[in-house]
């Protein structure tokens, strides 16, 4: 379950997230997802195995998340938000934004 809920691109669940939730600690999320990421890579095709080679999977990084990125900024006096919403309400200028 964990494998599939961290891996999801669609899915925001850092392992903060899956340690609260299922009451584990983070190195046994980690380890949970590098057996699942393993056990898949194992059952997948050779041509696949050959395209990406398994050290290569259990060393990327996920994506961060939207929801990520926006609380990210939050902490960090919430600058990139500021600028998000100038650009969504239409300004343009660098020099407005940077305002």
């Amino acid at each position: 379950m964990i494998g599939v809920v961290y891996n999801d691109i669609g899915s925001p669940a850092t392992y903060e997230e899956l340690v609260d939730e299922h009451d584990i600690y983070k190195q046994s999320a980690r380890d949970i997802n590098k057996r699942f990421l393993a056990n898949l890579w194992n059952n997948s095709s050779p041509e696949l195995q050959g395209k990406y080679p398994l050290s290569e999977i259990l060393t990327a990084r996920k994506p961060r998340s939207q929801r990520s990125r926006e609380r990210h900024s939050l902490s960090m006096g919430g600058v990139s938000l500021r600028i998000k919403d100038q650009v969504e309400n239409g300004v343009t200028d660098r020099d407005m934004i940077s305002k």
